[in-house]
């Protein structure tokens, strides 16, 4: 036994011999420097200097990873408001659509976008500006799709419109209209015998020329027809079958024109939504804003299976969701019938259209008289969280409107501005604040497209 016990300690022997070397090292590397000893100068030792070297090293290339981010992200000279995006990385359709636009000079394809708003975006006010400056950008030529009739048609700048003044509208707004067969913007027009509606472009860039027009509608009792008159000249007649299907009726492919007069030959009817104006290729925006809507009657659309043709013959690549003005109200500060109505219209349409992205806009300021001097509704910050609140719970992007405006109190400079940029109602923008948030918004859109191509 007492052979074993020796020949065991001989066998840790190096191992205690290198534990007393070790700790000696690190003993040493703590000692100070710059004394000696019998004649010996102790010097600096750092036993642990490789191991520290390849934590630097480490450290070193993630500040210059971090740095070149930053550094390519400032030389984008971007001041303004950016979206935030709560897509998951793994599903991230912003990105897609960043994508799209990207490829969209070098390949010949058409980018839709549809507007879902309320008077915001009336009259084209807003919508027009970012369309044209996409248009200018990335190509295209039109101004998308529009509808029969609207209570601010004449006041519309992108396009003229007339008609017979005799046509029926029915609208999302209202409860018994809900299972109406409505197009996707909430809205639907029934035409008599002899009705007719007309469109002319206008004296401006992307929009004095029509290129293709294709007509909307739901035929499901009998067969009608339609007489089509193109610059005052060309003449053509539709017939249109019984469907229980959204019907596209592609009435002019011309190179150009400039006049187009629809002629509703029968009372059959028909749901009728209105007409498309595009060229082959680019971008193009549709604006369904309705006046006095705040979009939560969108989950509420049947029959559903038209939206699912929606889908099918008029493909979205985005969707923007602008609402609130007819929702905030100074009288309350509570919204949770919003907070939980709402979601259920993004979903809605997003399951019709699961592969397009979605970007939710705040609401913009607004300002009420109090103590005889005008300010921001107190309400606006409360609702714009909620706004804010919602895209991330479906994981959508957000663009806060209201900062892009200049925030608080940012209304009342709006109206004193000269020229103003919005109505003395401090609630709406006018065309010429339309314009200065369509470049901002454009702005917005852009900045992705440049970090996408400096894969930031």
């Amino acid at each position: 036994m007492a052979l074993f016990n020796n020949q065991s300690t001989k066998i840790y022997r190096p191992f205690w011999l290198v534990l007393l070397v070790f700790l000696f090292c690190i003993i040493a590397s703590w000692l100070p420097t710059g004394f000696s000893i019998f004649g010996f100068e102790f010097k600096a030792i750092d036993f642990l200097s490789d191991f520290s070297k390849i934590k630097s090293e480490k450290n070193k290339i993630v500040a210059k990873q971090q740095n070149v981010n930053v550094n390519a992200i400032d030389s984008l000279h971007y001041k303004g408001v950016a979206f935030e995006n709560f897509y998951p990385l793994n599903n991230n359709q912003l990105n897609n659509f960043i994508d799209k636009l990207r490829v969209l000079k070098k390949k010949k394809s058409k980018i839709r976008i549809a507007w879902f708003g309320d008077s915001m975006v009336e009259g084209d006010l807003f919508v027009q500006d970012l369309r044209n400056n996409l248009q200018n950008e990335f190509g295209g030529n039109g101004v998308g799709f529009v509808p029969i009739t609207s209570v601010v048609g004449n006041f519309r700048q992108t396009i003229f419109t007339q008609n017979s003044g005799d046509w029926t509208t029915v609208s999302i707004l209202k409860n018994s209209e809900h299972q109406l067969p409505l197009g996707i913007g909430g809205e639907a027009f029934i035409p008599h015998n002899s009705s007719w509606v007309s469109y002319s472009g206008v004296k401006k860039k992307h929009l004095e020329f029509f290129h293709q027009a294709e007509l909307y509608l739901y035929n499901s009792k009998s067969v009608a027809s339609i007489d089509v008159l193109i610059d005052n000249s060309i003449s053509k007649r539709f017939e249109i079958p019984v469907s229980n299907s959204l019907q596209k009726i592609e009435i002019s492919q011309q190179k150009e024109f400039q006049h187009i007069k629809i002629s509703f030959n029968s009372d059959s009817n028909m749901f009728v939504y209105g007409v498309n104006f595009e060229s082959e290729t680019g971008v193009f925006v549709d604006n369904f804003g309705v006046r006095g809507s705040s979009g939560i009657a969108i989950g509420a659309m049947k029959p559903e299976s038209l939206l699912a043709d929606w889908q099918n013959l008029h493909p979205y690549d985005l969707m923007i969701f602008e609402y609130g003005l007819n929702v905030v109200s100074p009288k309350t500060n509570k919204y949770d019938w919003f907070q939980k109505s709402f979601p259920k219209a993004i979903e809605k349409i997003q399951n019709y259209y699961p592969q397009t992205a979605t970007i939710m806009l705040s609401l913009c300021d607004r300002a009420i008289k109090r103590d005889g001097q005008y300010q921001t509704m107190e309400q606006v910050p409360i609702f714009i969280a909620i706004q804010k609140d919602i895209a991330q719970k479906k994981q959508i992007a957000f663009w806060n409107m209201f900062d892009a405006m200049g925030g608080e109190g940012s209304m009342i400079n709006w109206v004193d501005e000269k020229p103003r940029l919005a109505n003395k109602d401090y609630t709406h923008i006018n065309a010429a604040g339309g314009e200065v948030l369509g470049q901002k918004l454009f702005d917005a859109i852009l900045f992705e497209v440049k970090k996408r191509e400096l894969n930031l």
